[in-house]
């Protein structure tokens, strides 16, 4: 049987080893124990550690489902690494070095590219909204000219989650912080999409695995200018859209060259037409669950265990 380890960030407010059961949220423990077991009957044996408790390629201490959650101390050597941690200086080069070693599920160039919103802009030019390069004032000065739009969105060019994206007039500019950023125009996506529920500011979210999606979600605006669910969005499910499924084609072309990959695509529909927002490499494993799609998620896992069993 293969040992596979999910490499986890060091935060306790995630993810624990000294307590009862291994994560803080009830809705992530259901999930990483569905995971485990169903990973088990692909003939592998899930272990779930800290990324800081791996050192000369074993693992000292994690957690595993064994009909119920065990902490064990007992040295363990995993074949595969599944990592669902941050990145910092610490990380970047345990994910180069995993990399090397062809353990890494997702490799550090796929990880990295999903990070860049600049990259993806370049990547998928005709897919994505025009995005302009800011690091200084003069460049965002420069990219406010070249946008025709009264509202203007910045983004991190490196961030997830929503956190530092500003949404503003053009007649009231945001103060620059030092950073690096994205300019784009911003497109209204109030009216929803067509032939479907979803009336409101909204994107559409396919999870990928080695270019087949496994399951689809949109996330509708609580009320503001943006559908993030950790900023009050809800999740609701749609068919997904031919137009959908077609940009999902186009852009795994482009991603085939790192191998085993799964990823997210973010989409919203304005102006007649559907634009991709980002690429994500961590989607996570508690949105279904907390949504009550866990069936979606289960079978997500078994098409995950089946694809990394053809991994040589």
């Amino acid at each position: 049987m293969k040992i596979l380890c999910v490499l986890l960030s060091d935060n306790i407010d995630y993810f624990r080893i000294n307590a009862k059961t291994p994560f803080r949220r009830q809705v992530l423990n259901s999930a990483y124990c569905n995971f485990a077991k169903i990973g088990q009957k692909f003939g592998f044996k899930v272990i779930f550690a800290k990324f800081n408790n791996l050192k000369n390629n074993k693992i000292n201490k994690y957690w595993l489902f064994d009909k119920k959650w065990v902490l064990s101390s007992e040295k363990i050597k995993p074949d595969l690494f599944f990592d669902k941690f941050e990145l910092g200086k610490k990380q970047i080069i345990l994910k180069k070095n995993l990399s090397k070693k062809n353990s890494l599920i997702n490799n550090y160039n796929l990880e990295i590219f999903c990070k860049d919103k600049f990259a993806q802009s370049k990547e998928f030019s005709n897919f994505i909204t025009k995005t302009y390069f800011v690091k200084n004032k003069k460049q965002f000065l420069e990219s406010i000219k070249k946008i025709k739009s009264e509202k203007l969105i910045l983004k991190p060019r490196f961030g997830l989650g929503g956190v530092g994206i500003k949404i503003f007039d053009r007649s009231n500019l945001p103060n620059l912080a030092r950073g690096e950023y994205v300019m784009q125009e911003f497109l209204d996506s109030s009216k929803g999409i067509p032939k479907t529920k979803i009336k409101n500011i909204h994107d559409l979210r396919c999870v990928v695995l080695n270019g087949k999606i496994m399951y689809s979600f949109v996330r509708v605006s609580g009320g503001g200018l943006m559908a993030n669910i950790n900023q009050g969005g809800k999740m609701v499910t749609i068919p997904i859209p031919k137009e959908v499924k077609k940009l999902v084609k186009l852009i795994d072309k482009h991603m085939k060259k790192f191998g085993f990959r799964l990823y997210s695509t973010d989409f919203f529909f304005a102006k007649g037409k559907f634009y991709l927002i980002e690429l994500n490499s961590k989607p996570g494993f508690d949105v279904c669950g907390d949504f009550g799609y866990a069936w979606a998620e289960n079978s997500f896992f078994k098409k995950f265990f089946k694809e990394l069993k053809n991994i040589k």
